[in-house]
């Protein structure tokens, strides 16, 4: 029964994986359970334009063109649909998608979400069940309805959370890089292109563990794993630059 206690248990869980307090995974299988889904599938398009409303849905079955996102523009902020949503941006990968995924477990019937936003990546959830099952009803397609907006904030908060923390370790990558040794900026240079430790020191004319350690450290103030990581994060910083 899909009623106000399941819709609020799962807008709860929507908000937590927002603030990373839970699973993305876990809520959309949730959805799809809560919907009598059979399986889920989640498709991001990046490179789509699209209008930025106010949330809303309209629900009933689409033709079968299976035109991408660039057609999308002409949606509503968020809309449902019954069948024939446009899935992957080509012909050729719907039917991949068709014939590796969906035909293989005899799924055929799907409800989906469409997020049409210029601010945003467009983002499609599609819920799909067998052909011999039930149809999607009202009853679902309602309840996607109600909980559209609240995907539509918590993906948003996710945005911004990710945005600072981004913003964050870029600030203090930049305050790490700042305490780079002369020495140590030196053998970052080497190790740039492509030295080993023995070769840098022959060149800066020091012992290989006295190189060892200014790689060592180096690495650790860069917040880096390994010497190619190190050297990555350098020339996203711009040390390197020249």
């Amino acid at each position: 029964m899909l009623n106000e206690c399941v819709l609020d248990d799962l807008i709860g869980r929507v908000y937590d994986a927002a603030v990373g307090h839970g699973d993305w995974e876990a809520v959309l299988d949730h959805l799809s359970q809560v919907l009598d889904g059979r399986r889920m599938a989640v498709h991001r398009f990046c490179s789509a334009q699209h209008l930025s409303r106010t949330a809303s849905a309209e629900a009933g079955p689409q033709d079968d063109r299976r035109s991408g996102p660039s057609a999308w523009p002409k949606l509503p902020a968020w809309s449902v649909f019954i069948d024939g949503v446009p899935m992957p941006e080509t012909a050729g990968a719907w039917m991949d998608f068709h014939n590796d995924f969906l035909k293989p477990q005899g799924l055929h019937s799907s409800l989906c979400l469409v997020r049409a936003d210029r601010q945003e990546p467009a983002v499609a959830v599609a819920i799909w069940r067998p052909r011999q099952g039930p149809g999607w009803g009202e009853q679902q397609t309602r309840f996607l309805r109600h909980v559209a907006p609240h995907l539509g904030r918590a993906l948003d908060i996710e945005r911004r959370l990710a945005a600072a923390e981004a913003q964050h370790t870029a600030a203090s990558l930049s305050q790490a890089a700042a305490t780079l040794t002369r020495r140590e900026k030196d053998c970052l240079a080497l190790v740039a292109r492509g030295a080993s430790n023995k070769e840098a020191a022959r060149r800066l004319g020091l012992s290989v563990y006295t190189v060892e350690d200014h790689v060592k450290s180096l690495i650790r103030k860069l917040q880096a794993s390994s010497r190619t990581e190190a050297v990555a994060t350098a020339l996203g910083l711009g040390l390197l630059a020249g």
